[in-house]
């Protein structure tokens, strides 16, 4: 009779060499999970500046006897370039929103004071692992256990 269960899959456990912990607050990964506004700042200014210079280049190719066209293409061109440039001051003034709280939390390391953890009488303590088994060990580095 058969294992009615497939066989477990070998797994093969490669030790990382350095892993670094940073604790993280509810805001910041709040912050983190919302984003910035940038990428849609530029992709939006990118768009309206796109429309604002086919508007212009199209005033080229119509009939500029028809006074309404001229009008409507005329108001397209300087709406498009226009939002598209408050878009991109916008870009440019928010592109280092993300990477602000990415730096405060990055900051941390440099806050705590040798091996020790900030606010802990206890060092650091990184998991060591062998082949199924973890054994937590203090301030070693990560390899194999023999």
């Amino acid at each position: 009779m058969s294992n009615p269960h497939p066989s477990e899959p070998e797994i093969d456990w490669v030790p990382l060499g350095k892993i670094t912990i940073y604790p993280v607050t509810e805001q910041e990964l709040t912050a983190l999970e919302k984003g910035s506004p940038e990428s849609i700042f530029l992709t939006f200014s990118i768009f309206c500046l796109s429309v604002g210079v086919s508007a212009v280049l199209s005033i080229f190719a119509i009939d500029t006897n028809n006074l309404r066209v001229l009008v409507i293409y005329l108001v397209i061109s300087i709406l498009g370039m226009m939002i598209g440039v408050v878009l991109l001051c916008l870009w440019y003034v928010f592109r280092k929103d993300g990477h602000s709280v990415i730096q405060s939390i990055r900051s941390r390391k440099k806050v705590a004071h040798g091996n020790q953890l900030p606010g802990s009488s206890l060092p650091p303590a990184v998991f060591y692992g062998g082949s199924s088994n973890y054994t937590l060990l203090p301030d070693k580095k990560l390899d194999e256990k023999t």
